[in-house]
């Protein structure tokens, strides 16, 4: 996944995870899959992420393509920063593409976190104007062309910084 840089495994994530939601929001409210599920596979987790495929407000092409998006797989590993984990995903296939998301688990309840775009951006036009690991920021997402000791470095300086993070969802181990 990370050209020099090594995930791990952690076992609390083995499983399946159903969505709670957020305390006091409605749960359809709440973006992310209904139910996350990581199989171990070798030195990483399959990852699969569904979403159900009977409702009725689906029309038949949208039902086709969420039975789709269900049937993909993306590799996972955890990279443990400054006490915080993050969750390093890859697509399946042979595009490279991924993402990096923060994560902790208490108990039986997984809480997913997103790093803020504008704040973000702010932030690291404020602090490390002349990073290279990282590129111009795409729609909601912060995009890191590249994880190395230097992002990684900058990662672990967002870790407490509340205004950066926000809890997108939570999940309960089933």
């Amino acid at each position: 996944m990370c050209i020099g840089i090594r995930g791990t495994l952690d076992p609390a994530l083995a499983g399946r995870w159903k969505k709670i939601g957020l305390s006091g929001e409605p749960i359809n409210s709440i973006p992310g899959p209904d139910l996350v599920v990581f199989t171990k596979s070798g030195t990483s987790y399959s990852l699969q992420v569904t979403n159900p495929v009977d409702d009725p407000a689906l029309n038949p092409g949208a039902r086709a393509q969420r039975v789709k998006d269900n049937n993909i797989r993306f590799e996972a590993k955890t990279l443990r920063l400054g006490g915080r984990n993050f969750l390093m995903v890859r697509a399946g296939d042979a595009s490279e593409r991924g993402a990096i998301e923060r994560y902790e688990i208490k108990g039986d309840v997984l809480d997913h976190w997103w790093l803020l775009p504008a704040a973000a951006k702010e932030w690291l036009e404020a602090k490390h104007p002349n990073v290279q690991g990282i590129k111009p920021f795409l729609g909601s997402f912060v995009t890191i062309e590249k994880l190395d000791d230097e992002v990684v470095g900058i990662l672990a300086e967002t870790l407490n910084d509340r205004s950066l993070w926000i809890l997108s969802c939570q999940y309960r181990k089933l």
